[in-house]
């Protein structure tokens, strides 16, 4: 079930807001062990897309959200 969730957030996860793209990452990494416990749970393929998603979209946002502040400061001194 995590790897599922973890799945659709990370597609969110393609909206500009970063806390989505971190939580299909830990939710995917929780599936996959899941998995791992149970050889019986299903899902691995989602858990992937999840983690690989997750965090290339939670890096992404979260630099864009950094370099957005950075920018707003800088431009606030001038």
């Amino acid at each position: 079930m995590p790897a599922l969730v973890g799945y659709y957030v990370s597609i969110l996860g393609m909206l500009p807001c970063f806390p989505l793209g971190i939580a299909a990452f830990i939710l995917g990494i929780m599936g996959l062990q899941k998995a791992k416990c149970n050889p019986e749970v299903k899902g691995k393929v989602h858990a992937w897309i999840a983690i690989i998603l997750g965090g290339l979209f939670g890096a992404l946002w979260t630099a864009v959200t950094f370099l957005a502040f950075g920018a707003a400061i800088f431009a606030g001194r001038h």
